[in-house]
This record gives structure tokens, sequence and C-alpha cells, in this order.
């Protein structure tokens, strides 16, 4: 496959999840180019330094190594920054006296001079944890205690304290994403507070920053029982939208967290009526194809390879109609 973009709408551009990918840096790279995308992003450089440790020597080098692929970074993400901590465990005004929080602070300020000075427009975060999240034993989102009422709420209901926290947290970061000239963006996941369109625009609201975008991902947002996203909520998420995490699932029982990955167009994601508002939004969006599920016998390389060709056929059908 070549790259196909110059078919699209121009505000769309085709990128890939490479971690999902699972092989060495450079091969996943070559996969990504001869499927035809344009933009890459990844949280990890296999048998290299942290992101967020990186030198600028070593964040350059890897830069280069993008180019020859004839690939772009349209994002900076060191590590999955805010991933996995729970808003719960940290003190309001005393974050950073939380050793992981301070950690990925300190990672997320990193990828901003990184972005910066490789000329990429955006770094990537995520939303913090409910309580419940992340432990020991029960590292599925679906076994937190808080979730029966996140997926009764349609995404969860945030108190005024969280949010509040929520609040000074993350106008502190698009501070410093401001003072970089660079987009914070935040990842969209059921375990994160943000993980609905209505819950992602409470706290953009009261951040009023135009740093603050969304990497929306709408098979989440389908986890999260939230109902009518590609209407309702497409029109929510649109004017904060700096990207799409795209990937698609069968939702089994959605009170036990239960569910199954599959390719686009074969899960509950409405992807043609999506790649409409897609069209009709009209404004820069990079859609970043993503996996997780696995073909019957197949590899990781032919479910990227899938889910490209889906979203190469939903976008020219939605185009041409």
């Amino acid at each position: 496959m070549t790259n196909r973009d110059h078919t699209w709408p121009g505000t769309l551009k085709l990128a890939a999840w490479i971690d999902e990918l699972s092989m060495p840096f450079d091969d996943a790279l070559k996969i990504a180019a001869d499927l035809g995308v344009s933009y890459v992003w990844f949280a990890e450089v296999p048998g290299r330094n942290p992101i967020g440790t990186m030198t600028d020597a070593e964040a350059e080098d890897i830069a280069a190594v993008v180019a020859g692929y004839g690939l772009k970074l349209f994002q900076i993400c060191a590590n999955h920054p805010l991933h996995f901590i729970r808003l719960a465990d940290l003190e309001p005004g005393k974050e950073m006296e939380h050793p992981a929080f301070r950690k990925d602070v300190e990672s997320l300020e990193r990828a901003m001079q990184i972005a910066s000075r490789l000329g990429v427009g955006a770094v990537l975060a995520y939303g913090l944890s409910w309580p419940g999240e992340w432990r020991s034993r029960h590292r599925t989102w679906g076994k937190s205690p808080t979730w029966p009422m996140r997926w009764a709420t349609q995404g969860g209901i945030i108190s005024e304290s969280d949010l509040d926290a929520l609040t000074e947290i993350f106008s502190s970061l698009a501070e410093k994403a401001a003072a970089y000239e660079v987009d914070l963006v935040l990842g969209m996941r059921p375990f994160h507070f943000l993980s609905s369109t209505t819950n992602f625009v409470r706290l953009a609201e009261r951040v009023a920053s135009p740093r603050l975008r969304a990497m929306w991902s709408p098979a989440d947002s389908m986890l999260s029982a939230e109902s009518n996203i590609t209407d309702a909520g497409f029109r929510r998420i649109a004017p904060y939208l700096h990207s799409l995490h795209l990937k698609d699932v069968h939702v089994l029982d959605g009170p036990r967290g239960q569910y199954q990955w599959c390719a686009l167009g074969d899960g509950e994601v409405n992807y043609p009526a999506l790649a409409r508002q897609l069209i009709a939004h009209d404004r820069p969006t990079y859609l970043a194809v993503a996996t997780h599920f696995r073909p019957p016998e197949g590899t990781h390389a032919d479910a990227m390879r899938i889910n490209v060709e889906r979203i190469h056929g939903l976008i020219e059908k939605a185009d041409a109609g």
C-alpha cells in the first residue's frame, strides 16, 4: 500500500500507534511506511532510554530515524504520563510530593521540551484514574469498585472537589505547554476521569486554555456507556479535537466490564457516521489507527493493516458521498 492521504480531505491526516506492533522500532516504522500512513506516535522506543529522560541528541536521533522512513511525528508521548496515577492518591496542593506523579510530570515537561525542539506541535498525557484502578490483583477497569457507577452514569459523576483538583493540575500543565508553544493532548480511556466527551468538556471549560486538547477514543467512550457518541458526543468534543485513537469494540456486558476488541467497522462504534462528521468538521485532525485485536492466526501487523484499510474505505466513501 502506498501513501494515500492525498485522496482524503486535506484536514485529515493518517497516523498509526506503532507501540501496538510489538516489534523493534525500525521494523515498526517500516510497517507503518509500507501501510501508507504519514504520521506515527509511540510511548516507548525499544532498546532506548525512556523518552522522558532522553537528551536532545537522543531525541533528535529518534526523529531522524522516523524521518528516514518518510514519516512524521504528530505528538510526543513520554511513557504514558498520568495514565496509571489515581487522583484519590494525590493530596491537594501537595501533588508533587507523590513520587509517581512527580516523575510523570517531569517526564511530561521533558516531552514538551523535546516537542518544542523538534517542531512537533503536541504532547500526550492522560486524565488520571478513578479510585480503585490499578490495584495489584485487579488491573482491569471493570474490576474497579467505582465501575458500576461509572457505567450507570455514562462515564462517571465527577464531584466538585475532584473537578477542582483536576482543574488545578491541568491548568498548571496547560500553562507549561503554552510556555513551550505546544498543545497538551489528553488521551481518553475508560479508567480515567475523562473517558467521556461530557467529562472532558467539563474540565476543558474550567481550564479555559486553547492548549488543552483531546485525543478522543470513540470506542473507549462506548466502553464508558456514553450514548450517541457520533452525534452529540462529536459535537461536544469537536472544538477540542486534536486526534482520534481508532479501534472498535463489542460490549458484552457493560455493568461487568466485559468486552471484546475487533476490527474497525465490526464493532459498535458507528464509524460511517463518524467519518461523515470528520469530513464536515473540516479542521486539522490526526486519525491515529490502533488495533488491540488480533485476527485469527494473524499478527499485530495484520491487525494494523486491516484497520488502516478500513479507515481508508470509511473516509473515502464518506467523502465521495
